[in-house]
Protein backbone atom coordinates (compact mmCIF):
# COMPACT_ATOMS: atom_id res chain seq x y z
CA UNK A 1 0.00 0.00 0.00
CA UNK A 2 1.08 3.71 -0.38
CA UNK A 3 2.59 5.29 3.05
CA UNK A 4 1.98 8.57 3.91
CA UNK A 5 5.21 10.79 3.10
CA UNK A 6 4.32 12.96 5.77
CA UNK A 7 5.20 10.13 8.66
CA UNK A 8 8.60 9.77 6.98
CA UNK A 9 9.03 13.31 6.81
CA UNK A 10 7.68 14.24 9.99
CA UNK A 11 9.70 11.69 12.13
CA UNK A 12 13.20 11.84 10.20
CA UNK A 13 12.72 8.60 8.60
CA UNK A 14 14.84 8.41 5.16
CA UNK A 15 14.40 5.70 2.50
CA UNK A 16 17.65 4.18 1.15
CA UNK A 17 19.65 7.18 2.04
CA UNK A 18 22.91 7.47 0.24
CA UNK A 19 24.37 10.52 1.95
CA UNK A 20 28.06 10.42 3.43
CA UNK A 21 27.82 9.27 7.19
CA UNK A 22 30.00 8.44 10.06
CA UNK A 23 29.00 5.03 10.09
CA UNK A 24 26.48 3.00 9.58
CA UNK A 25 24.35 -0.44 11.51
CA UNK A 26 21.70 -2.48 10.43
CA UNK A 27 19.48 -2.05 13.22
CA UNK A 28 19.38 -5.62 13.61
CA UNK A 29 22.86 -5.86 14.66
CA UNK A 30 21.98 -3.49 17.74
CA UNK A 31 20.08 -6.54 19.11
CA UNK A 32 23.36 -8.88 19.06
CA UNK A 33 25.40 -7.72 22.10
CA UNK A 34 28.60 -7.58 19.70
CA UNK A 35 26.67 -5.78 17.17
CA UNK A 36 25.29 -3.22 19.96
CA UNK A 37 29.11 -2.96 21.05
CA UNK A 38 30.50 -2.09 17.92
CA UNK A 39 27.49 0.35 17.78
CA UNK A 40 28.18 2.22 21.22
CA UNK A 41 31.66 2.30 20.17
CA UNK A 42 31.70 4.06 17.15
CA UNK A 43 28.88 6.24 19.03
CA UNK A 44 30.44 7.36 21.74
CA UNK A 45 33.84 9.27 20.92
CA UNK A 46 31.15 11.49 18.07
CA UNK A 47 29.00 12.36 21.27
CA UNK A 48 32.68 12.82 22.98
CA UNK A 49 30.91 10.52 25.71
CA UNK A 50 33.13 9.17 28.61
CA UNK A 51 31.74 5.76 28.86
CA UNK A 52 29.31 3.76 26.82
CA UNK A 53 26.43 4.24 28.67
CA UNK A 54 26.06 7.76 27.48
CA UNK A 55 25.68 6.30 23.91
CA UNK A 56 22.74 4.26 24.95
CA UNK A 57 20.97 6.83 26.22
CA UNK A 58 21.19 9.11 23.80
CA UNK A 59 20.30 6.53 21.30
CA UNK A 60 17.38 5.62 22.96
CA UNK A 61 16.39 8.86 22.92
CA UNK A 62 16.47 8.91 18.82
CA UNK A 63 14.74 5.85 18.85
CA UNK A 64 12.06 6.83 20.42
CA UNK A 65 11.32 8.91 17.14
CA UNK A 66 10.28 5.46 15.98
CA UNK A 67 7.92 4.88 18.46
CA UNK A 68 6.62 7.82 17.88
CA UNK A 69 5.47 7.19 13.86
CA UNK A 70 4.96 3.85 14.72
CA UNK A 71 1.58 5.44 17.17
CA UNK A 72 1.20 7.99 14.62
CA UNK A 73 0.77 5.95 11.63
CA UNK A 74 -1.57 3.83 12.99
CA UNK A 75 -4.04 6.57 14.75
CA UNK A 76 -3.76 9.56 12.41
CA UNK A 77 -3.27 7.88 9.37
CA UNK A 78 -5.04 4.18 10.02
CA UNK A 79 -1.94 2.62 8.77
CA UNK A 80 0.62 0.14 10.76
CA UNK A 81 3.99 1.33 9.18
CA UNK A 82 6.22 -1.95 8.97
CA UNK A 83 9.45 -0.67 11.03
CA UNK A 84 10.93 -4.21 11.48
CA UNK A 85 14.77 -3.85 12.84
CA UNK A 86 15.56 -6.04 9.93
CA UNK A 87 14.22 -3.36 7.10
CA UNK A 88 15.79 -0.38 9.43
CA UNK A 89 19.81 0.70 9.79
CA UNK A 90 20.71 3.36 12.01
CA UNK A 91 23.10 5.73 10.61
CA UNK A 92 25.54 8.20 12.48
CA UNK A 93 25.53 11.44 10.88
CA UNK A 94 26.73 14.97 11.49
CA UNK A 95 24.05 17.90 10.96
CA UNK A 96 25.66 20.75 8.98
CA UNK A 97 25.15 22.75 12.54
CA UNK A 98 28.26 20.62 13.67
CA UNK A 99 26.11 18.16 16.00
CA UNK A 100 26.20 14.58 15.83
CA UNK A 101 22.68 13.03 14.97
CA UNK A 102 21.37 9.26 14.11
CA UNK A 103 19.44 8.78 10.86
CA UNK A 104 16.40 5.98 11.03
CA UNK A 105 16.66 4.75 7.16
CA UNK A 106 14.42 1.61 5.59
CA UNK A 107 15.18 -0.28 2.82
CA UNK A 108 11.64 -0.42 2.17
CA UNK A 109 8.56 1.20 2.30
CA UNK A 110 5.65 -0.88 3.72
CA UNK A 111 3.05 -1.28 5.46
CA UNK A 112 -0.78 -2.66 5.62
CA UNK A 113 -3.93 -0.59 6.05
CA UNK A 114 -6.02 -0.75 10.15
CA UNK A 115 -9.44 -1.06 9.68
CA UNK A 116 -11.94 0.40 11.95
CA UNK A 117 -13.30 -3.23 12.56
CA UNK A 118 -12.11 -4.54 15.40
CA UNK A 119 -9.68 -1.98 15.87
CA UNK A 120 -8.67 -1.89 19.26
CA UNK A 121 -7.75 -5.16 19.25
CA UNK A 122 -5.39 -5.30 16.15
CA UNK A 123 -3.97 -2.29 17.80
CA UNK A 124 -3.06 -3.79 21.05
CA UNK A 125 -1.92 -7.26 18.45
CA UNK A 126 0.08 -4.31 16.64
CA UNK A 127 2.12 -3.41 19.72
CA UNK A 128 2.63 -6.01 21.42
CA UNK A 129 4.41 -7.35 18.78
CA UNK A 130 6.29 -3.77 17.97
CA UNK A 131 7.67 -3.79 21.59
CA UNK A 132 8.08 -7.09 22.47
CA UNK A 133 9.55 -7.96 19.24
CA UNK A 134 11.37 -5.41 17.63
CA UNK A 135 12.19 -2.75 20.74
CA UNK A 136 12.77 -4.69 23.15
CA UNK A 137 15.52 -6.86 22.36
CA UNK A 138 17.47 -3.66 21.37
CA UNK A 139 17.12 -1.81 24.46
CA UNK A 140 18.06 -4.97 26.16
CA UNK A 141 21.28 -5.73 23.84
CA UNK A 142 22.37 -2.40 24.10
CA UNK A 143 22.00 -2.38 28.05
CA UNK A 144 24.19 -5.63 27.96
CA UNK A 145 26.68 -3.76 26.16
CA UNK A 146 27.13 -0.83 27.74
CA UNK A 147 26.86 -1.67 31.35
CA UNK A 148 23.53 -0.18 31.81
CA UNK A 149 20.12 -1.67 33.26
CA UNK A 150 17.70 -1.62 30.66
CA UNK A 151 15.41 0.12 32.55
CA UNK A 152 17.88 2.88 32.64
CA UNK A 153 17.14 2.85 29.35
CA UNK A 154 13.64 2.56 29.02
CA UNK A 155 13.45 5.53 31.76
CA UNK A 156 14.34 7.45 28.80
CA UNK A 157 11.44 7.01 26.57
CA UNK A 158 8.58 8.73 28.29
CA UNK A 159 10.33 12.12 28.38
CA UNK A 160 10.63 12.50 24.37
CA UNK A 161 7.38 10.38 23.96
CA UNK A 162 5.07 12.70 26.01
CA UNK A 163 6.77 15.60 23.89
CA UNK A 164 5.14 13.96 20.90
CA UNK A 165 1.80 13.05 22.23
CA UNK A 166 1.47 16.69 23.40
CA UNK A 167 1.93 17.71 19.65
CA UNK A 168 -0.63 15.63 18.46
CA UNK A 169 -3.28 17.23 20.93
CA UNK A 170 -2.19 20.32 19.35
CA UNK A 171 -2.38 19.21 15.69
CA UNK A 172 -5.85 20.12 13.84
CA UNK A 173 -7.65 16.70 14.08
CA UNK A 174 -11.30 15.65 14.04
CA UNK A 175 -13.32 13.75 16.88
CA UNK A 176 -12.90 10.75 15.43
CA UNK A 177 -9.21 10.81 15.37
CA UNK A 178 -9.53 12.28 19.14
CA UNK A 179 -11.38 9.35 20.32
CA UNK A 180 -8.41 6.99 18.50
CA UNK A 181 -6.28 8.35 19.73
CA UNK A 182 -7.29 8.67 23.11
CA UNK A 183 -8.06 4.78 22.44
CA UNK A 184 -4.79 4.18 21.70
CA UNK A 185 -3.00 5.95 24.52
CA UNK A 186 -4.94 3.82 26.80
CA UNK A 187 -3.84 0.56 25.17
CA UNK A 188 0.08 1.41 25.81
CA UNK A 189 -0.30 3.15 28.89
CA UNK A 190 -3.01 0.40 30.85
CA UNK A 191 -3.87 -2.59 28.48
CA UNK A 192 -0.13 -3.91 27.36
CA UNK A 193 1.14 -6.25 30.30
CA UNK A 194 4.55 -5.18 31.90
CA UNK A 195 5.76 -8.18 30.50
CA UNK A 196 5.70 -7.06 27.06
CA UNK A 197 8.51 -4.52 27.58
CA UNK A 198 10.29 -7.12 29.89
CA UNK A 199 9.37 -4.70 33.10
CA UNK A 200 7.92 -5.15 36.17
CA UNK A 201 5.91 -1.96 35.32
CA UNK A 202 4.79 -0.47 32.09
CA UNK A 203 7.82 2.18 31.30
CA UNK A 204 4.87 4.21 29.48
CA UNK A 205 3.00 5.05 33.12
CA UNK A 206 4.92 7.96 34.01
CA UNK A 207 3.70 10.88 36.49
CA UNK A 208 5.88 13.84 35.31
CA UNK A 209 7.52 16.05 37.78
CA UNK A 210 7.12 19.91 37.31
CA UNK A 211 9.07 23.00 37.71
CA UNK A 212 8.47 26.69 37.29
CA UNK A 213 9.95 27.94 33.81
CA UNK A 214 12.31 29.94 33.71
CA UNK A 215 11.89 30.89 30.25
CA UNK A 216 8.34 31.69 29.91
CA UNK A 217 6.99 33.55 33.22
CA UNK A 218 3.59 31.45 34.57
CA UNK A 219 4.71 28.42 33.16
CA UNK A 220 5.70 24.78 34.06
CA UNK A 221 7.85 22.41 31.86
CA UNK A 222 8.03 19.06 32.83
CA UNK A 223 11.55 17.26 34.59
CA UNK A 224 12.94 14.50 32.24
CA UNK A 225 11.93 11.24 33.04
CA UNK A 226 14.96 9.72 33.72
CA UNK A 227 18.80 11.66 33.67
CA UNK A 228 20.12 11.03 30.40
CA UNK A 229 23.92 10.84 31.34
CA UNK A 230 24.78 14.06 29.98
CA UNK A 231 27.12 14.85 32.62
CA UNK A 232 28.93 12.38 31.63
CA UNK A 233 30.22 14.27 27.89
CA UNK A 234 32.25 16.77 27.30
CA UNK A 235 29.93 19.14 28.78
CA UNK A 236 30.41 17.62 31.87
CA UNK A 237 26.55 19.18 33.07
CA UNK A 238 23.47 18.30 34.37
CA UNK A 239 20.75 18.72 32.40
CA UNK A 240 18.32 21.36 34.13
CA UNK A 241 15.25 19.37 33.61
CA UNK A 242 17.36 16.65 35.00
CA UNK A 243 15.63 14.51 37.85
CA UNK A 244 19.23 13.80 39.55
CA UNK A 245 19.91 17.27 39.72
CA UNK A 246 19.10 18.87 43.51
CA UNK A 247 16.15 21.27 44.32
CA UNK A 248 18.92 24.26 45.28
CA UNK A 249 20.83 23.17 42.48
CA UNK A 250 18.53 23.95 40.55
CA UNK A 251 17.36 27.11 42.31
CA UNK A 252 20.78 28.50 41.62
CA UNK A 253 21.23 27.37 38.14
CA UNK A 254 17.53 29.12 37.36
CA UNK A 255 18.96 32.16 39.27
CA UNK A 256 22.35 32.30 37.50
CA UNK A 257 20.20 31.96 34.00
CA UNK A 258 17.61 34.60 35.13
CA UNK A 259 20.68 37.04 36.09
CA UNK A 260 21.82 36.97 32.86
CA UNK A 261 18.62 37.65 30.74
CA UNK A 262 18.13 41.16 33.03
Amino acid sequence: MLIPTEILDKYMITHQDQSPVIATFELSRLADREGALAFLNAYAPELKAHSLDVAATYFTAQFARMFAAFHYAIWRCGVHLDLSMNILRVRIARHPDGYVTLKFDLKAIQGTTVPLANRSLLVKSLMTSFYSEQVRPILQSLASAAGISVGALWGIIPTYFEYYYEQWLEDPIDEVQRIHLAEDMDVLRHQLPPAVFGRVRNPFLVKFRYMDSPYEAGKKIKLKSACCLAYKTEESSYCLTCPRLSEAERSRRVAEYQARQS
